[in-house]
């Protein structure tokens, strides 16, 4: 077992000996072995923590930090938990505290994020209970608490994108919930918060700021959504609400209230588990009269009928046999590796309407002759329905494959009567009307979950049930659930859909090779499966994106213009995944080596190059070294030389760039190719920051920005002519900032090898022959 400590530092509120404080308490909570991130957030680093490993300088917020800290953990390989401190928690020095939180987390697997109980209840909802080992939360205080580490490689970590932490612990904790996780409280161990080590409050403005990405991300009313996503659990406390009470009342101005705990509303009252605590079926429902009660498009005779708006989400992927999918995205981004949508059109087909009115509508189409697959029905999917006049059980008969009306009722009623008993009352709508297999995608906007019984799993039941889509619930937990998904969608951005053709052909031993890799920061595509950059990092993806969009027009567009690649050979420093030789092969290369630092792109590369067969196996390779470092040049001498070589993205990370420059010219025939930040000011060592996703490699702590003008001059004395490429994008995001292109704060050089005169004819010196 591999943990990671998280710690972030501010030295306008850590002084450095209450992190040595904190330190010392660790070695007694937590004698599991670990290692420890320190993050130091502002202020000088001569003054901050003697642990610290990372320092960002400039003023960040925790959230920030803590991603930076676990971004450099995972650097150091897998772990499988990872511990978030803050000074504002106290340890008991005479306990492993920390040891009996990762215990239980070891012991429930659908436990995502654990906290201690505040012994002053100081957090509404954390208050400790006697009967219990562990509760589940809407939200923690975010002094501390685990991680279990594939529940943030599913889901990913804080928000860093605001320069402040409010909500961060919210969004994080929303997120778990909609994927099915867990966020709670230990009931075994409990802990203060330190007095006069909280952090001043965040401002109106941050307060303000929170709230507007709220709403932008999930309506007006997202705690009501945030907390729909925690549905099938009693909490005690919603402190979206509290939050968002507080929040605006602290943005308009006024003050905010006492912080009080709020009794869990009855919309989210514990459902009945047992008949005897349930009760009776409807006659109107059960027992019914047999006529044609719904049919989308057609209600019953007499029936309310509630015209359903269609879904404002598409259908997402299906669950796959061997490797499921998340039911929801709440970023609606594809969450690992998914089939590349089709277009959306407007969608112009009539709205479909149900005869109910009920909100939760649970379709089914069972086998009406088995009682055994009737009783698993009722006891199990049916059983959160009874006595609610929200729900209906929509159940289909088709009256061309299934028994009479009459002989469906009188099955339905029998397994009612075993099972729930005449005291537990569910609606029950018949869905008997001729419905043509095209009419089933129609289906899928009016129902909130089609339950997958055994006999919808295969032959003509299967093929009409995959129209469903993810609708398709194979838990009786994921009834309910379903209902808090679609509240999730009417808020959210639609989903991509795709067809059943589409995902036969994903290879899923792809998918899970590609998830296991994550972060990829290229939008590389396997076939038809398309990566989201930046999955399992703080990068976003749409940063990564375009970036990359723009930095193609120079690395590849216009060196295309001016370098006929077709037969040539690439030597490719510092690769990552290799997508931009890829791009060189594309366009007629037809051999690459690449260089690469962590092993973790290495393999990427070999995956992408694979996966997508670039070039013939045999005609490239991906190996590991520091380019910084001279013995690491020899495997690529063995190889070399090379006609084109690409150095990107590379040389203002190293303390060398010179020295390196000339290793590659040993190597390179004809064109040398430099892309890098550069400045006019003169060259001085910087200390490497804290973002080490995008660093060369972990010995690196040291970089030189290039001098443009040295630079060009390098390339000169190394016999090169050097052309800076011309921009043809303006600053935006990917490349702005330190990575202006069009302000000239990075360049992309295409250096032309010099051809050497040599003399056209010899000296003629007396008495020596020429030969």
């Amino acid at each position: 077992m591999r943990i990671a400590v998280l710690l972030a530092s501010n030295q306008r509120h850590d002084r450095p000996e209450r992190i040595d404080a904190l330190v010392a308490r660790l070695a007694t909570s937590l004698t599991l072995p670990h290692e420890l991130w320190l993050v130091e957030c502002s202020g000088e680093r001569a003054w901050g923590s003697r642990h610290a490993r990372l320092w960002l300088g400039g003023e960040r917020g925790a959230s920030f930090a803590r991603n930076v800290a676990l971004s450099a953990a995972k650097l150091d390989g897998r772990f499988d938990y990872y511990v978030v401190l803050s000074s504002a928690l106290e340890l008991d020095p005479e306990s492993n505290q920390l040891d009996r939180l990762i215990e239980q987390l070891e012991s429930e697997p659908r436990l995502a994020l654990l906290a201690p109980t505040l012994a002053n209840g100081s957090y509404p909802g954390s208050t400790r209970k006697a009967d219990s080992a562990w509760h589940a939360v809407a939200t923690c205080d975010d002094a501390g608490y685990v991680l279990r580490a594939s529940a943030i490689d599913e889901v990913g970590f804080l928000d860093p994108a605001r320069e402040h932490d409010a909500g961060a612990i919210d969004e994080l904790a929303f997120r778990l919930y909609s994927r099915g996780w867990i966020v709670a409280c230990s009931d075994t161990v409990t802990c203060r918060r330190a007095s006069g080590a909280a952090h001043p409050a965040p401002s109106s403005r941050e307060l303000a700021s929170t709230l507007d990405a709220f709403r932008r991300a999930h309506g007006e009313r997202w705690d009501e959504v945030f907390f729909a996503a925690t549905r099938r659990h009693a909490l005690e406390s919603n402190t979206y609400a509290l939050h968002r009470e507080r929040w605006e009342r602290a943005a308009s101005g006024a003050s905010a209230p006492v912080a009080a705990a709020r009794p869990r509303t009855a919309s989210h009252a514990a459902l009945p588990s047992s008949p005897a605590a349930v009760v009776p079926v409807a006659p109107s429902a059960a027992s019914a009269p047999a006529a044609p009660a719904a049919r989308p498009g057609r209600p019953a005779p007499g029936a309310p009928v509630s015209e359903a708006a269609p879904a404002t989400s598409a259908a997402s992927a299906a669950r796959a046999p061997a490797s499921p999918l998340p039911r929801f995205s709440p970023r609606a981004e594809i969450p690992a590796a998914m089939p590349a949508p089709r277009a959306q059109t407007p969608d112009a087909r009539p709205r479909f309407g149900i005869a109910t009115d009920a909100a939760l509508r649970v379709f089914a189409w069972p086998d009406w002759r088995d009682q055994s697959e009737l009783a698993l029905l009722l006891s199990d999917f049916a059983r959160p329905l009874v006595g609610r006049k929200d729900a209906c059980l929509c159940l289909r008969r088709d009256p061309k494959l299934d028994p009479s009306a009459a002989q469906t009722l009188a099955n339905l009623e029998a397994a009612h009567a075993r099972t729930l008993g005449e005291s537990s009352p569910v609606e029950v709508l018949i869905v008997d009307d001729e419905l043509a297999p095209a009419e089933w995608s129609e289906l899928e906007r009016v129902i909130t979950v089609a339950v997958a019984l055994p006999s919808s799993r295969s032959g003509e039941r299967a093929a009409l049930y995959a129209a469903l889509g993810r609708k398709v619930v194979h838990e009786p937990e994921d009834v309910v659930a379903g209902q808090a998904s679609s509240a999730l969608d009417r808020v959210s951005p639609a989903l991509p859909s795709y067809t059943k053709a589409e995902l036969d052909r994903v290879d899923w031993n792809v998918v899970e090779r590609i998830k296991a890799l994550h972060p990829w920061f290229y939008p590389v595509a396997f076939g038809n499966l398309k990566v989201t950059p930046g999955v399992g990092s703080h990068i976003a993806a749409d940063f990564l994106e375009n970036r990359t969009r723009c930095r193609q027009t120079l690395l590849v567009d216009e060196v295309a213009q001016r370098c006929d690649l077709k037969g040539k050979s690439v030597l490719e420093l510092a690769c990552n995944c290799a997508y931009w030789s890829a791009r060189y092969a594309e366009r007629g290369a037809t051999r690459v080596v690449g260089l690469e630092g962590r092993e973790q792109y290495v393999r990427q590369a070999e995956l992408y190059w694979q996966s997508n067969g670039f070039l013939p196996k045999g005609s490239y390779e991906f190996l590991r070294g520091n380019i910084s470092d001279a013995r690491d040049w020899q495997q690529l001498r063995e190889r070399g030389p090379f006609d084109v070589t690409l150095c990107a993205g590379i040389l203002y990370h190293t303390p060398n760039y010179a020295e390196i420059l000339r290793w590659a010219a040993e190597l390179t025939r004809e064109v040398l190719i430099v892309d890098t930040r550069v400045s006019d000011e003169p060259e001085q060592p910087i200390e490497e920051p804290g973002e080490l996703y995008f660093n060369a490699i972990r010995e690196t702590r040291v970089k030189v920005v290039p001098n443009r003008a040295k630079l060009v001059a390098t390339l000169r004395e190394l016999g090169f002519a050097a052309e800076i490429l011309p921009v043809g994008f303006e600053a935006q995001l990917g490349v702005d900032d330190v990575d202006n292109y069009a302000a000239g704060k990075a360049v992309t050089i295409l250096a032309r090898r010099v051809a050497v005169a040599r003399p056209t004819h010899s000296l003629a010196v007396p008495g020596v022959r020429a030969h």
